[in-house]
């Protein structure tokens, strides 16, 4: 199976062996928010979906529908299954309860990037749009690594004439929202969690 998802606080769910194109799940939240990035679990019963306007976690279990799944079919025939919100989670809150967070004021920002770390599932590394990065652990609930983004004086605009690819030597000359958002890696096999700097090239 894979999933999709819609602007409005829901994720869809297909499975490309059945002809139609029709989804076969909706998972389903109280929120009216975009879902910025989307994980499902190795053995395809949790799905984690990162709030693209605030700094929330959205998880379901693929093993427990909704009570109004019985009465909504998809094309072909085929029932179209519903599942219901297990947990809510903020990461600006477990943010601000960890060391690092504890004396820092964190906004709440939207999730730009989340992966699960493919040695641990029960580990969910984040990259928020304020430029947050760390790792969740889902069991705790808590955050147990984070690194917080450069001072906004260390970050400057790019020239208008320099090139889009062009990093000027020992210069900021990255846009802040190029800073802000960046995507992150489990780097295999190892549990390694890693995260482009930003300010200057590497990571």
């Amino acid at each position: 199976e894979v999933w999709g998802r819609r602007g409005q606080g829901h994720a869809f769910v297909w499975d490309t062996r059945v002809a139609g194109g029709k989804h076969r799940g909706e998972l389903s939240s109280h929120l009216k928010s975009p879902l910025q990035s989307i994980v499902m679990s190795d053995d395809g019963h949790t799905v984690i979906a990162g709030v693209g306007d605030r700094s929330d976690l959205l998880i379901w279990d693929m093993r427990k529908q909704s009570a109004k799944s019985g009465t909504s079919f998809g094309m072909l025939g085929v029932k179209t299954e519903r599942y219901d919100l297990i947990a809510h989670l903020s990461i600006a809150k477990l943010l601000q309860k960890s060391a690092l967070g504890a004396e820092m004021m964190i906004p709440k920002t939207g999730v730009h990037w989340i992966g699960n770390d493919p040695a641990d599932s029960r580990r969910l590394g984040f990259h928020l749009a304020n430029g947050w990065s760390g790792v969740v652990d889902l069991l705790k609930p808590c955050v147990t690594h984070a690194h917080c983004p450069p001072a906004p004086w260390l970050e400057v605009n790019r020239q208008h004439n320099a090139a889009v690819n062009d990093v000027e030597p020992d210069s900021l000359s990255v846009p802040i929202r190029d800073l802000r958002r960046r995507r992150a890696c489990w780097v295999p096999g190892v549990g390694t969690f890693a995260v482009g700097m930003g300010v200057k090239p590497g990571v």
